[in-house]
């Protein structure tokens, strides 16, 4: 009987050592895994500078008119400090961007935004403007009503610059390049362009890069693609070069991804600004 009680453990093995292993497995796992997550929120070099077209001559269009975007939240319990993006110009007094860039709730709320037009490190060919007020989500900003965080089909806005703030300025915009047009259409094959501000992976946001690929696929409401975009780039002009013309097709949200700014957006667009000047 001693015998077989001694194969019967030597089999099955001991339940209090086989659970004991079984938890220094798990603790392991979750050691490793934490540990992983830990790598991957730091900020890395996986993407240095030199790897993408950099746009050194941002003073020639249509690059002039990329905005790098400083903004700055009063949220509840937490330190405020200025979130890099980027946005541009449609028209002289209104900016273009992500609607994730600008959203505000009760418990966040954008009060001050600074831009930096054609930003080139420490340089730009327009004088950086900034728009700061307590209500400032609620005078000059506005976004898809439909959209909440992750809603990449709805994830555009626009902000609005008071002319009384672009009279105080040196230089400004006049002519846009940037082209909202509602009857132009998108196709398979198109070659898309972006051009933005990285803010992460060797980037703080004092470069502009630019990338171009083909229309591989087409969503209702979204624009697939393999552009190669950091933190920073979010808010992004996606357009199309057709003769000369550099018609807005999208903007960039998330990583791989972009907002389709088709009819119905661009006639909403319009609808805000009029709102606004009447």
């Amino acid at each position: 009987m001693m015998v077989m009680h001694f194969m019967k453990n030597k089999i099955q093995g001991n339940p209090k050592i086989t659970m004991a292993k079984s938890k220094r497995a798990v603790n392991i796992k979750n050691c490793l895994l934490v540990f992983t997550l830990i790598l991957i929120s730091l900020p890395g070099k996986a993407q240095e500078p030199s790897k993408l077209d950099t746009i050194t001559q941002t003073s020639q269009y249509p690059y002039d008119q990329v905005v790098y975007q400083e903004i700055i939240r009063k949220r509840a319990f937490i330190f405020d400090r200025p979130y890099k993006s980027t946005g541009f110009f449609i028209a002289p007094n209104v900016i273009l961007t992500a609607a994730h860039n600008l959203y505000s709730n009760k418990l966040t709320k954008v009060t001050e935004i600074t831009l930096f037009p054609g930003r080139y490190n420490d340089s730009t060919p327009y004088p950086p403007l900034t728009l700061k007020t307590e209500r400032l989500w609620e005078t000059n900003i506005f976004v898809h009503p439909n959209f909440s965080w992750n809603k990449s089909e709805y994830d555009f806005g626009i902000i609005i610059i008071p002319d009384s703030l672009i009279n105080l300025q040196e230089r400004w915009p006049v002519d846009i390049h940037f082209k909202l047009d509602e009857s132009f259409k998108m196709e398979i094959n198109d070659s898309i362009e972006v051009a933005g501000f990285p803010a992460s992976h060797g980037y703080d946001g004092s470069l502009m890069t630019h990338q171009k690929q083909k229309v591989f696929k087409l969503n209702k409401k979204t624009i697939p693609h393999a552009l190669d975009t950091q933190t920073g780039n979010s808010g992004s002009p996606i357009w199309i070069n057709k003769n000369g013309t550099h018609y807005i097709v999208g903007v960039h949200t998330y990583a791989n991804l972009a907002t389709r700014i088709d009819t119905e957006y661009i006639v909403m667009i319009n609808n805000w600004i009029n709102a606004f000047t009447h």
